[in-house]
């Protein structure tokens, strides 16, 4: 399922006061694996993100029913949210595992309470995190459309946020060019703004990483392929839902087939 939470953290960006995108997550032969949602919530001053993913069918019985909850806490400032607290659970039938992460901006330094829970004993420690990081895993790319005029980088740029890569939390992204974007359209199956996330740890047998991801305009997600998985194929996250609110509006866009795809079934 960390391959599932990876795509689904490029799900939204901050165009609303309310958005929320449902996902579903296929892996080759296997078919469908998972399935996720994210929602944000925003005002003018504060922010809450919360995404949650599960594992569904013989993925479920082989991960003991694993789920994964992350969720961000902060404050809006210039249109940038900057997270005050990070939380990531993650659980399955026999243990469950919660990391409550406290910013201390001011200080340059993040704090962290380690929680595990299993046959009903709780441990609890207390730690300062080995580097210092102004975004979170979720802030990170709901910045996106921040940080990058019109999603597109200069060269490859490496980006640092709590909750990716352990050692220091560094996440590189960089826009393809010619025949590696020609390829990466037609693997995404979908035209928006493409880029490449690399999240510097191994997962599966993907030892970087290695995301491509599809945006709209909004810069919502609307596909992800992770690669380098072998044997089964690669691991895809698809747009099934998305709900937009706010004050003047609210929208509900279905995942619309293509004549090409409806012919395959």
């Amino acid at each position: 399922m960390r391959a599932a939470i990876l795509i689904f953290l490029l799900a939204l960006n901050l165009f609303s006061y309310e958005i929320e995108a449902k996902y579903k997550v296929t892996f080759g032969l296997f078919g469908k694996v998972g399935v996720s949602t994210a929602l944000l919530e925003r005002n003018a001053t504060g922010y809450h993100i919360k995404v949650t993913a599960k594992a569904t069918g013989i993925s479920a019985k082989l991960s003991r029913h694993r789920q994964e909850v992350y969720e961000s806490f902060g404050k809006v400032v210039n249109g940038r949210l900057v997270p005050h607290k990070f939380i990531k659970v993650r659980k399955n039938d026999k243990k469950t595992d919660i990391r409550v992460h406290i910013f201390k901006h001011k200080d340059k330094a993040v704090w962290v309470e380690k929680i595990s829970i299993e046959n009903g004993e709780k441990q609890i420690n207390y730690d300062k995190v080995k580097f210092y990081a102004k975004d979170d895993i979720l802030t990170l790319f709901f910045n996106l459309k921040y940080y990058l005029k019109n999603f597109e980088t200069n060269g490859e740029e490496v980006f640092y946020a709590v909750g990716a890569n352990k050692k220091d939390g560094h996440v590189n992204i960089y826009t393809p060019k010619g025949e590696e974007y020609k390829r990466i359209k037609r693997l995404l199956k979908a035209d928006g703004h493409i880029l490449v996330v690399i999240i510097n740890q191994k997962i599966f047998s993907s030892k970087r990483g290695e995301l491509y991801i599809n945006l709209d305009d909004d810069g919502i997600c609307t596909s992800a392929v992770l690669k380098d998985v072998i044997f089964f194929g690669d691991i895809r996250g698809i747009l099934t839902d998305k709900i937009v609110r706010d004050d003047k509006k609210s929208e509900k866009l279905k995942e619309e087939k293509t004549d090409k795809e409806k012919g395959k079934r």
